[in-house]
């Protein structure tokens, strides 16, 4: 069987509809045109990061075509979605959630039930803040450690816990040439970029205000 050609045959044919579209109004016109042709109980999941009011929007269109919508945005990046070690986040009905679940533990290593629709798109936001504040943390670090006359290329590794890659060595040397060469932004930029993917990690101690059966993220 040939590769449907358009959104029109693939709704036709499929159950299971995933897809991560770049902004709001993608995801609503994806899911509009699958809703207008999908066949009864389809359900679109959506990985992409947008925010809960749109996908509430979407979900109301695939109810109305008598399907379902889960919004489920995913942490991990390239080398999550690769190894098949992705976090979802999802949010919508958990029957659904549970029809699809086979699926999702094909590429996902961690699925969270986060609540009803928009639900995800909110853990998401939760964790672009904590990614955030890692990343002003690193900075801080830096420029501390610069006033202190610290050398950069000796610093973070001292600090990590984990052994250094030979692209974190690179990194690490270019990064103290930048910073020699008072090219500061560019030096913290690399810097984010190098040691934030591989250094954020699922942290088991939680504040004693945190639910413990809602499961933290890592970065995407």
């Amino acid at each position: 069987m040939a590769a449907p050609a358009t959104l029109a045959e693939l709704a036709l044919l499929c159950d299971v509809i995933a897809l991560c579209v770049s902004a709001d109004a993608d995801v609503l016109g994806v899911v509009r045109e699958i809703a207008a042709h999908a066949r009864p109980h389809t359900i679109v999941i959506d990985h992409s990061t947008v925010s809960p009011e749109t996908a509430k929007q979407a979900h109301k269109l695939m109810r109305e075509a008598g399907g379902d919508f889960l919004d489920a945005p995913v942490s991990g990046g390239v080398e999550g979605a690769k190894n098949g070690k992705l976090s979802v986040m999802a949010g919508g009905d958990a029957e659904t959630l549970a029809r699809v679940r086979p699926m999702l533990d094909a590429y996902a290593a961690k699925i969270g039930h986060m609540g009803a629709v928009g639900a995800g798109q909110s853990t998401k936001a939760v964790n672009q803040v904590l990614v955030a504040g890692i990343a002003q943390g690193v900075c801080e670090g830096l420029a501390l450690g610069e006033a202190l006359g610290l050398n950069p290329a000796v610093l973070l590794p001292t600090l990590s816990n984990k052994p250094r890659t030979n692209h974190e060595e690179i990194a690490i040397s270019r990064t103290a040439q930048l910073i020699s060469a008072s090219s500061k932004s560019v030096a913290i930029a690399l810097l984010i970029l190098v040691f934030i993917p591989s250094r954020c990690t699922t942290h088991r101690a939680r504040p004693k205000k945190c639910r413990p059966d809602i499961p933290m993220f890592t970065n995407t």
